[in-house]
């Protein structure tokens, strides 16, 4: 059996209310699942002293295959009482002493927070300076003795100091998959903390604006006291709080038809990946998230939610769509006109139900609007076809005869006319709304802005090569490369491509430190063109 170093400041046990303690016990759990012996180098700086120096001896002894370590939300040395006197020397040296050894050491690095200017409100100025300090000293030594730091997301690299960006690895957060919820989709549920970065009032007051909407809020005791008085005005219009943690969250995701992260995008939330994000999708959850946050990109490039506006009218029409989606009649209405309203008596219209059926049942509103001419298209077929069936069947008699307009029967032929108007009065009402009349405008006419651009992109990729990007020039690639969706693919390509008008809100400034931090096999990018809103990076290793 290999065997690895579990390593953390903290003492590492289940039930843990919050990420930072439920993380650790399941990297641990999971190390140990994957067959690994596991040693144990966690607790308080007493226990830790005992365990390092067993691990030392283990490493030197040979088959340790790596170290892994959990750093604290806190500096080490402040993880503990004052009056216990932890001193962090010796837990870095401790690792420095197994990468000496030729073990490789990565660090997963929680969080950032403390350099945003409300941790010194927070925590107060005093004391925030001095563990500011602290938090500093702590990324030069974890510079030294780490091979790899895992971030929960890329875009946090840019916070962190004191550290070479090329030992930067991506590592989100992860969730176990639970019983998924049966809840309507506008009852939302929210668990976490509340304040500066936990922003949910204009998520709150959109509930209590919309009838039938509910919100469920579990937060802290303590959190709920310090801001009650933001969201008092909203309880009892559908918004409600609790308290409670591990297990006794099962009852509210149960009952739940959606997870809330529609916070405030404050510049924290570009880059935070909260634990949450990731348990409600591993309780089949759909995300409420706000653009402008990493959550929101995520949520966006994955179709695991809905992604909106931080404003509390954005909030309130989504919800009133999912309470009561009239978007989904009208949709129905405009393929049933389609066929003539008489061609839903063809057996054929009953082709269009399984599209129908995926489209409808998605959380993703997108899938559900008429309008969204493409998922219509290979519908409309069917429906023309439906409706030339019963109009054959309007002509033929008893014995199977086609009859001549003149001898078809006057309710035949009246039904016949209403069922021919009604499509063509449709198309003259929906044109302005579809793709087809504007080929007409003069933008059809000119030159795309970035044409030159797009087109020194593709220059630049070699033929041949393997290519990963977003929508706008996967088309224009497939030609000469093997290419896959940026979206879905995890797969290492020669090529990245970055397009950042199609990413979304925050897309990586930098896209061969992004390219390189998604790798899991640990290649390495470099930067080779930079042009009109694209990036391409190529694999150098």
């Amino acid at each position: 059996m290999s065997a690895m170093v579990f390593y953390s400041p903290t003492v590492v046990k289940g039930g843990a209310g919050s990420g930072s303690g439920v993380r650790p016990y399941r990297m641990r759990e999971a190390f140990g699942r994957l067959g690994y012996e596991v040693i144990d180098v966690s607790g308080r700086h007493r226990e830790r002293h005992g365990a390092m120096a067993r691990a030392r001896e283990r490493v030197d002894a040979g088959g340790v295959e790596f170290v892994y370590a959990e750093m604290a939300s806190t500096p080490v040395a402040l993880t503990e009482p004052i009056t216990t006197r932890v001193d962090p020397r010796a837990d870095f040296a401790f690792l420095r002493h197994c990468r000496s050894r030729g073990v490789p050491v990565g660090a997963f690095y929680r969080d950032v927070y403390w350099r945003f200017p409300g941790y010194l409100r927070q925590a107060g100025a005093a004391y925030g300076l001095w563990a500011r300090a602290h938090y500093a000293w702590e990324l030069r030594r974890l510079d030294a003795a780490v091979d790899v730091l895992f971030l929960p997301t890329m875009r946090m690299g840019e916070y962190v100091p004191r550290v070479d960006p090329a030992k930067f690895r991506e590592l989100p957060p992860g969730a176990p998959v639970g019983a998924a919820s049966e809840g309507e989709a506008a009852d939302l549920f929210y668990v976490g903390a509340l304040g500066d970065y936990y922003d949910l009032s204009e998520c709150a007051a959109a509930v209590a604006e919309t009838p039938g909407a509910t919100l469920t809020m579990c937060v802290p005791p303590d959190q709920w006291r310090a801001h009650r008085a933001a969201y008092e005005p909203f309880l009892g219009g559908g918004v409600s709080v609790v308290h409670g943690r591990g297990e006794d969250l099962d009852p509210y995701y149960a009952r739940a038809g959606a997870g809330v992260l529609a916070m405030r995008p404050v510049e924290y939330r570009a880059f935070a990946a909260p634990v949450k994000l990731f348990e409600y999708i591993g309780r089949s959850l759909p995300v409420l998230a706000s653009q402008g946050t990493y959550v929101g990109d995520f949520v966006a490039r994955t179709g695991t939610g809905w992604t909106l506006p931080y404003d509390r009218e954005a909030i309130a029409g989504l919800l009133a769509r999912l309470f009561s989606p009239q978007i989904k009649l009208i949709t129905l209405g405009v393929l049933a006109c389609t066929a003539g309203l008489i061609g839903l008596a063809s057996p054929w219209m009953s082709l269009v139900l399984p599209t129908l059926a995926w489209r409808f049942l998605s959380a993703k509103e997108f899938y559900w609007d008429w309008a969204n001419w493409h998922y219509n298209a290979i519908l409309m077929p069917i429906a023309v076809g439906a409706l030339l069936d019963v109009l054959t069947r309007l002509r033929t008699d008893r014995e199977g005869k086609t009859l001549t307009w003149p001898d078809t029967p006057v309710l035949a032929r009246g039904i016949a006319i209403i069922g021919v108007a009604v499509p063509l009065v449709l198309a003259v009402r929906t044109a302005d709304d579809l793709p087809l009349l504007r080929t007409s405008e003069p933008i059809w006419r000119t030159g795309a802005s970035r044409a030159a651009a797009a087109q020194q992109v593709i220059d630049t990729v070699e033929a041949g090569t393997t290519v990963k990007t977003d929508l706008g020039l996967l088309a224009y690639l497939v030609p000469k490369t093997t290419v896959y969706w940026v979206g879905t693919s995890s797969a290492d390509t020669d090529y990245v491509i970055i397009d950042s008008y199609f990413w979304g809100g925050n897309p990586p400034r930098d896209a061969a430190a992004w390219a390189t931090g998604q790798s899991e096999t640990g290649a390495v990018y470099e930067l080779v063109l930079d042009t009109g809103g694209y990036q391409v990076a190529k694999r150098v290793r």
